[in-house]
């Protein structure tokens, strides 16, 4: 009902600062009656990034993300690394505070929220490539390799990443899409997220019929060799199969 009236607001032709004020006012009743409606929650985390305000949002999407379900908080999940990307180029926060907050969200995951931590897990080591350079990168990753087993998308996710990041430059392939696909959440296929198909195997494929070609001095076969001895030691045996 409270989503419904929020979209009939947004259609209408009144001013945007009547609008907003109205959304503001449909969102705020909406969690009283339905303080962990992720949907609700997210409308609130996404108006407040919205407003001119120099306090941190930080501690609301912590609070957010603790408020609801696991298998539903992905979208506010998505708009927390958005928000924490927007502050890290402005210098609001320093990138060593996002990846602290990171592994602290990581160690309080359940063992049985499995599909969470692999999209967290993903999330993070996205961020991570994108932020850092390769050497800080396989510092993280081995940090979390050691700190507990992983699932074979783990691995797969960070042999994809290292492969990639040994692309020639000239190459344009859009081959980014390999990892992003991964990432994408529908809310149809929460219960199953990373039971896609083998991705790694496509990227060795197009590597090996030079769709995308790698520049053999940049790739750290060291690192390579590292995560197929993690895997196959935490009795992953099917990477490539």
């Amino acid at each position: 009902m409270y989503l419904n009236w929020l979209e009939f607001v947004e259609e209408s032709d009144e001013d945007d600062s009547v609008k907003d004020k109205k959304q503001t006012s449909i969102i705020n009743k909406g969690l009283e009656a339905y303080p962990k409606s992720a949907k609700l929650l997210y409308q609130f985390l996404l108006k407040e990034m919205a407003s001119p305000s120099s306090s941190s949002l930080i501690p609301k999407f912590e609070e957010a993300i603790k408020q609801v379900k696991p298998n539903e908080s992905y979208e506010i999940w998505d708009l927390y690394l958005n928000y924490l990307k927007e502050e890290m180029e402005v210098e609001h926060i320093e990138s060593d505070e996002i990846n602290n907050k990171f592994k602290n969200t990581i160690s309080t995951i359940r063992l049985d929220d499995s599909d969470y931590e692999n999209f967290v897990l993903s999330k993070y080591l996205e961020w991570s490539k994108e932020t850092f350079d390769m050497p800080k990168f396989r510092t993280i990753v081995k940090d979390l390799i050691l700190s507990k087993q992983r699932s074979l998308q783990f691995f797969e996710k960070c042999l994809e990443i290292e492969l990639l990041s040994s692309k020639k430059e000239e190459d344009s392939s859009n081959v980014d899409i390999i990892i992003n696909d991964d990432m994408d959440i529908d809310e149809e296929q929460t219960s199953s997220v990373f039971q896609q198909e083998d991705e790694l195997n496509k990227l060795i494929s197009k590597i090996l019929k030079n769709e995308i070609i790698i520049d053999t001095n940049r790739l750290n076969l060291e690192s390579i060799n590292y995560l197929f001895e993690k895997a196959i030691a935490n009795d992953i045996t099917n990477i490539g199969n």
